[in-house]
Order: structure tokens, then C-alpha cells, then sequence
């Protein structure tokens, strides 16, 4: 792939994060909050959606590219297939076959939405250790 490709796909990731985060910043009040210790919390909460939604979604892309899901497809297909004209005088496809014609059309497994995933990730834990270092203690 090309360089220009991967920093689109890049900064569109980044901006599906940051999307997210908006929604969930304006769903729990965050431009509205005045105590920092709370401010805190909820923009860690915020940036902990999109982190594991992202760094979800480049698994799922991942497993994908590697044709873990394939024989979902093979059963789809082979049950479709029966309903078909054709089907008694069609030799079935096998799932070797059929991984074979998938492996020419998969896509390429974006990398980019791990990165920016975990970013976001990052960000959550350290409002979270911010968070837990200046929460007041009580002494009994």
C-alpha cells in the first residue's frame, strides 16, 4: 500500500476516535463538569470507548484477513447452494476451494486502527493513574 494511503486511513481513524469521544464527551456531561476530579473521570471513560472500540474492530480485521471466518461463509454458501437449479448436477464446492477464491479478493488487514485504538487506550489509562493520584483520601 501506499504511503499517502496509510496516513489517510490513519487520520480517518483518528477522526472516527475522536468522534466517538465527542459523543460520549457530550452524553456524560463533560463540557458541562466543574469538579477536575470528575472531569477527569469522565474524560478517561471517554477516551476508553473509542480505544477499545477501535482496537476491537483491527482484531476482528485482523482474524478476518486470516480467513477465521471462512467457514461461516463456506456453510452460508453451501446452504444457499442447495436451494440453486443447479444444485444436482453441481459438484459442491469444498471449503479448501472456497478459501482458495477468498484468499484472491480478501482486503489488507489496516494496522492503522490498532495504532490509533491503543492511542486512545493510552490516553484513557493515563487520565486514569492522574485520576487515581489526586483523588482526595479520607482518614478514619
Amino acid at each position: 500500500m501506499e504511503k499517502s494511503k496509510k496516513w489517510q486511513l490513519l487520520i480517518a481513524d483518528a477522526v472516527i476516535g475522536c468522534i466517538i469521544f465527542l459523543v460520549g464527551a457530550l452524553g456524560w456531561g463533560l463540557f458541562t463538569e466543574t469538579d477536575p476530579q470528575r472531569l477527569l473521570k469522565i474524560a478517561a471513560d471517554c477516551a476508553t470507548v473509542p480505544g477499545v472500540l477501535l482496537t476491537g474492530c483491527s482484531a476482528l480485521s485482523w482474524m478476518g484477513k486470516k480467513g477465521t471466518f471462512d467457514l461461516f461463509g463456506y456453510s452460508w454458501s453451501s446452504f444457499t447452494g442447495m436451494f440453486r437449479k443447479d444444485s444436482y448436477n453441481k459438484r459442491p464446492e469444498t471449503l479448501y476451494d472456497y478459501r482458495m477464491r477468498k484468499e484472491e479478493t480478501r482486503k489488507p488487514y489496516r494496522i492503522s486502527t490498532l495504532f490509533v485504538g491503543l492511542g486512545f487506550l493510552a490516553v484513557a489509562i493515563i487520565l486514569t493513574v492522574i485520576f487515581l493520584c489526586n483523588e482526595p483520601t479520607t482518614t478514619v
